[in-house]
């Protein structure tokens, strides 16, 4: 009797573990989505650095144009 009290415990954990899954995966699949959430956002950002950035060396080598041209008509 005792055996089959311990077995039947057993059969109730596993199925209580199997009734969780569903929460489990729900789970996993909310911090899925956040983490594509956020790395979506990140490559946004890093994409308008890039840009950013782009721009900036642009406009250093205008300014290092023009400043050597000055240099070169003042001489």
């Amino acid at each position: 009797m005792l055996l089959v009290n311990h077995a039947n415990n057993a059969f109730k954990e596993i199925s209580t573990s199997i009734f969780g899954i569903p929460n489990d995966i729900s789970e996993v699949d909310q911090l899925s989505n956040e983490i594509n959430r956020k790395h979506s956002r990140d490559c946004f950002f890093i994409d308008n650095i890039q840009t950013i950035s782009i721009q900036n060396a642009e406009n250093v080598q205008y300014v290092a144009a023009s400043t050597e041209k000055q240099s070169v008509t003042m001489q």
